[in-house]
């Protein structure tokens, strides 16, 4: 307990010398409100973000772990490799589809290029392939239809890798 104790102190001990450093700058934070104003704009945007890549994603998910054809596989490594991109190789491209679209400079922009991440989809994709197909195959035989299946099947069981996913 001692040593798991000295190792959380020497994990926290970055955290607190940041704020011991940042407390006298408070005053200046406290009276900018253009700080207060851009802060809750980001704030807006992320959760907006958040919202539709949730979306996106589970249905995106959803497809790929249903998907029965030959080209899923080629489709999920794309998507593996997507995430493996570092975010500088995809600036120019980014920066050419907001410019052809007249989206430069544009809080749309911003939340088109974060909405459909391959990394949500990726994890996600995963997590509803390891669902067993009896249980969908029961639900059909009982009558549910893709959406159910959706809902009361796979949505439930991946609830925590939507979380995790969503980065809460």
């Amino acid at each position: 307990n001692l040593a798991k104790a000295f190792f959380v102190l020497l994990a926290l001990l970055p955290v607190g010398l940041l704020v011991w450093l940042a407390i006298p700058q408070f005053p200046l934070l406290w009276a900018d409100h253009s700080y207060w104003q851009n802060y809750a704009i980001s704030l807006m945007l992320t959760t907006v973000i958040m919202m539709f890549q949730m979306m996106v994603a589970l249905l995106a998910a959803y497809g790929l772990a249903r998907w029965n054809g030959q080209i899923r596989n080629s489709v999920y490594l794309l998507y593996c490799l997507l995430t493996l991109l570092p975010v500088q190789v995809m600036l120019l491209p980014n920066y050419l589809i907001c410019r052809e679209l007249g989206l430069l400079n544009t809080q749309l922009a911003i939340v088109l290029l974060g909405v459909f991440s391959p990394l949500s989809v990726f994890l996600l994709a995963r997590s509803m392939q390891r669902i067993r197909k009896e249980q969908s195959e029961a639900a059909l035989l009982d009558g549910a239809g893709e959406w159910d299946l959706f809902r009361y099947i796979y949505l439930p069981q991946v609830k925590d890798t939507a979380w995790i996913a969503a980065g809460l």
